[in-house]
């Protein structure tokens, strides 16, 4: 007596239990991409700022080298929060009050391409850069470093973690209390 072997033949179907295997481990590695992507766009967005940052700090040092000039004083008889000029495209958020002041862009923009944009995105409340002559200093309430009165450029940058250089060729002055964004300094003079 011959057997029907088609009866005996294991069925090939997914049972529902390996479906939601494959499904759990899909999601997995589609959560740790996307982990990275972000990872990967807040580093990008910081290398374009401090990048920015290296442009607009060249084209103070061409004009004062080139032109026999100092570096162009931004304020006058008005409150001391006012002295900030914004030195990018734009400055927004929390930033948005600071403008641009004329001697400020008569003076460097022959050494720019144009005024950089702050890319946006990120956690960050406000953005742009800021330059300020003969800013008073502070003491950074991150570490308790003394700046010393002088002519700066100010940026934010997002933040993962606090380490070494992360402001390229500026100083950490103040990291957010939610830790989301490190604001930096650069001392131009």
């Amino acid at each position: 007596m011959k057997l029907n072997s088609s009866l005996y033949k294991k069925n090939s179907a997914f049972t529902l239990i390996e479906l939601l295997v494959v499904i759990f481990i899909i999601a997995l590695l589609a959560s740790i991409v996307a982990v990275q992507v972000n990872k990967a766009r807040l580093k990008s967005r910081n290398v374009a700022r401090v990048a920015s940052v290296k442009a607009i700090a060249t084209a103070f040092s061409m004009y004062i080298n080139l032109d026999g000039s100092s570096l162009p004083v931004n304020h006058g008889p008005i409150p001391p929060d006012l002295m900030w000029s914004c030195v990018s495209n734009e400055c927004y958020g929390g930033w948005y009050p600071y403008v641009h002041k004329p001697v400020v862009d008569d003076a460097i923009s022959p050494y720019l391409a144009g005024f950089p944009d702050d890319p946006k995105g990120g956690t960050r409340n406000a953005g742009g850069y800021m330059y300020a002559y003969d800013w008073a200093g502070a003491v950074s309430p991150y570490d308790g470093f003394l700046f010393k009165p002088g002519a700066y450029l100010n940026y934010l940058l997002e933040l993962t973690t606090v380490s070494s250089g992360i402001c390229g060729p500026g100083r950490v002055y103040y990291v957010s209390s939610d830790g989301n964004w490190i604001q930096c300094m650069l001392k131009l003079d």
